[in-house]
């Protein structure tokens, strides 16, 4: 700590933001292996984006009602690992579009509004 009572960091300025990140990226293979169901994966999505765990059921809840979804009807508790990563990503991309449509209608000032509408991925 400096005289002036500011904190040096020793690490490199776009080294403080890795975390961030990280965080957005979401889990990693090893991480959704340990989840049991695509259902598990959407909440934990959710959650690790800042939702409690009562709004990330609730956006699911939404999302497997969505008509444009009904091919996944039956799908909810199928392992995740038997799915390839691209079928993943596109999951997730509705699940970001279904979580943003909640929180306009539930929670419009949310903090975590930018986790899944791509604002956060703008300032990383």
């Amino acid at each position: 700590m400096r005289a002036d009572a500011t904190v040096q960091s020793s690490l490199p300025f776009w080294r403080s933001f890795e975390f961030l990140r990280e965080f957005l990226r979401g889990p990693s293979t090893t991480e959704m292996k340990a989840m049991t169901t695509i259902r598990d994966f959407c909440v934990q999505y959710c959650t690790q984006r800042g939702m409690f765990d009562s709004q990330a059921e609730a956006v699911v809840e939404q999302m497997m009602a969505d008509p444009a979804l009904e091919s996944m009807a039956g799908r909810w508790d199928d392992r995740v690992s038997d799915y390839p990563q691209p079928m993943l990503a596109v999951l997730v991309m509705s699940l970001r579009s279904n979580a943003v449509s909640w929180i306009e209608e539930n929670l419009p000032k949310a903090w975590y509004k930018p986790m899944f509408d791509g604002t956060a991925e703008q300032m990383a």
